[in-house]
């Protein structure tokens, strides 16, 4: 057996024995910061609210106004992404987090559309965008 394997089972064991004592000591940490933990959560649901606003607006720009695939207009959010035209997302990727944040404030340039997966994945092959894996 590795250390890490050992490790994780000498934890699951200890938890096992200490349950009611950790159980315990969670509920009065959460009875002492309740408030603290409320505010916490009231902020992470705001942030997400406003992320999935900022990702419709993307989309909706790219997609020629409407929330859709420009190929085959699936209107799902959750398979909708944005493609770049002429390849290079994986640089694109790799040069900056808050990809919608950054188009927004640049002015939406072109170069962008949405597609929803399938039809990235189709355009992808067709334009012989696949890397080659070692």
């Amino acid at each position: 057996m590795k250390a890490t394997e050992k490790n994780k089972e000498q934890c699951r064991k200890w938890y096992y024995k200490n349950r009611e004592i950790i159980s315990t000591r969670k509920k009065l940490y959460y009875q002492k910061n309740r408030e603290q933990i409320l505010r916490d959560l009231q902020r992470l649901a705001s942030h997400l609210k406003w992320r999935q606003k900022l990702k419709r607006e993307t989309l909706t720009h790219y997609g020629n106004g409407k929330l859709a695939c420009v190929r085959c207009d699936n209107t799902d959010m959750r398979v909708l992404t944005l493609d770049h035209i002429n390849g290079g997302g994986c640089k694109d990727r790799k040069s900056k987090p808050d990809f919608y944040s950054r188009l927004r404030k640049q002015g939406y340039p072109e170069g962008y559309q949405t597609l929803c997966m399938n039809c990235q994945f189709i355009k992808k092959f067709e334009n012989k965008e696949c890397r080659k894996r070692r």
